[in-house]
């Protein structure tokens, strides 16, 4: 029975919140988009974080599908 309660949860939280359900203003992805224009993702990751408190793995996902 337990075996089965730690399966269950383990699936649960491998599940992740799409990103698209996190708002970001306009000026704010207009900035991620330049920095990665530029060549500076990482840059671009951690202003993404530090605005909207997304996980890293969320942030480098949004910035790797951002169109520049």
């Amino acid at each position: 029975q337990n075996a089965g309660e730690a399966e269950e949860q383990t699936t649960t939280t491998q599940e992740r919140t799409p990103v698209a359900e996190v708002y970001i203003p306009e000026e704010l992805e207009e900035c991620i988009r330049e920095l990665k224009r530029n060549g500076q993702p990482i840059n671009a990751i951690q202003k993404l974080r530090n605005a909207t408190g997304m996980s890293l793995s969320e942030a480098k996902q949004f910035v790797d599908d951002l169109i520049v």
